[in-house]
């Protein structure tokens, strides 16, 4: 995790091995769902054409406590 502009990202290396379309998906669009145990804390979209490092906004205020744990679900569209 690191803090820019007030924000707390998760910063991943993500590897896109297939073309973005071969699971059904209609565009590059990807929702990301992120859960600390099961409760949800935050949704956005963003855009996965290719490999590369990706910031996920994991809280807006930089004085906000990160739980220890925490679980990234990326899926098609805004779903």
């Amino acid at each position: 995790m690191v803090q820019r502009n007030n924000l707390t990202l998760l910063d991943a290396d993500i590897s896109v091995l297939q073309a973005i379309g071969y699971c059904g998906c209609k565009s590059a669009a990807a929702g990301y769902h992120l859960y600390s145990n099961e409760q949800h804390l935050r949704s956005e979209a963003i855009t996965l054409k290719s490999s590369n490092t990706y910031s996920f906004v994991l809280a807006t205020d930089g004085k906000a406590p990160m739980p220890e744990a925490l679980r990234l679900q990326l899926s098609c569209g805004s779903n």
